[in-house]
């Protein structure tokens, strides 16, 4: 990575929230973490598959396809989904107070 790249990788904040400020870096490895999950292994590379058999298999057409990859995944997401994700979310945080975490 040049100087250049890494002070613009630095620079590069989105605002999230009521004005929150997060690394770029953080959305990119959310997504990278959702994808490579092993239960959407299969999923991806089919669709990739896909691609490379149509001769498409190049970063623009890829980068069209994962948006719908990640809408495709949301929209299989049910309430009890959200309501266990919450749980998680809750058991996580009294774990970290109670541990001298955050507060």
């Amino acid at each position: 990575m040049t100087s250049q790249e890494a002070r613009a990788a630095r620079c590069d904040v989105r605002e999230v929230g009521d004005g929150d400020k997060i690394s770029g870096a953080v959305p990119r490895d959310f997504l990278l973490t959702c994808l490579r999950h092993d239960a959407l292994h299969d999923v991806v590379v089919e669709r990739l598959d896909d691609l490379a058999k149509d001769g498409h298999l190049d970063i623009s057409r890829v980068a069209k396809l994962l948006p719908r990859l990640h809408e495709e995944l949301l929209a299989a997401v049910r309430t009890p989904d959200w309501i266990y994700v919450a749980g998680a979310m809750i058991d996580a945080y009294r774990d970290a107070t109670e541990e001298g975490g955050p507060r």
